[in-house]
């Protein structure tokens, strides 16, 4: 898209990221490099469809562009991609970044004073559960990462199991249960550099915290 806008939302300045300039950068490079509408390009001699809201590229691309490093890039990518920010389809010779909910932010036409319909409403309330839940997990991601780094000087990645295990936790335990235990795993002499989020949150692992928990609480007595 070499021509026209895209729409950037005052809530923006409330994501977490907006301090870091280099997000901010990142995040606008990528609308104004998604396509405005449904296309082909051409891409070494083959023709490539995208949607609204996609453009191909590489990261060494996005890197030469932006003036990011590349393995920065890389990181900040995987960032925004568990963030639910955008989808990524890796191939050996390219990628395709999508901007999730690309229709409702940029293409469609806000009207403040229509009234919502019952079925529009819960479909909002759903949808306002959902981001939450989303956004629980980043935050909590956020706050692991920084613990990783300081205690292992390594930048962690969760996948879909780390999430999943993650919200299993949760249906019985609270955000700062989860967060003691995982500072309870390093802490004791289970933690190492080969752990991971579903490894930590394993009825083992959450038992042996449940009873040091207990065995703490009785000393307190």
């Amino acid at each position: 898209m070499k021509s026209g806008f895209v729409k950037l939302y005052r809530r923006f300045l409330k994501n977490t990221l907006f301090k870091n300039a280099r997000y901010v950068q990142l995040w606008i490079y990528l609308l104004l490099r998604a396509a405005y509408k449904d296309s082909e390009i051409l891409w070494n001699s083959k023709i490539i469809g995208l949607k609204a809201g996609q453009f191909i590229t590489g990261r060494k691309r996005i890197s030469i562009e932006t003036g990011i490093p590349e393995a920065t890039t890389e990181d900040m990518l995987n960032l925004l991609e568990r963030q639910h920010q955008i989808r990524q389809q890796k191939t050996n010779k390219y990628r395709i970044i999508s901007i999730q909910n690309w229709h409702k932010y940029q293409n469609e036409e806000e009207n403040p004073t229509a009234k919502p319909t019952t079925q529009q409403q819960q479909g909002d309330t759903n949808k306002n559960y959902i981001k939450k839940e989303s956004r629980e997990f980043s935050l909590f991601s956020e706050w692991l990462t920084r613990l990783i780094r300081e205690r292992l000087d390594i930048t962690p990645f969760l996948n879909r199991k780390d999430e999943g295990a993650f919200w299993e936790f949760r249906k019985t335990y609270s955000l700062e249960d989860c967060k003691d235990l995982v500072r309870f795993y390093f802490n004791s002499s289970l933690g190492n550099k080969f752990w991971s989020l579903a490894t930590i949150l394993q009825p083992v692992i959450v038992n042996r915290w449940l009873r040091e928990k207990a065995k703490a609480n009785n000393d307190y007595e």
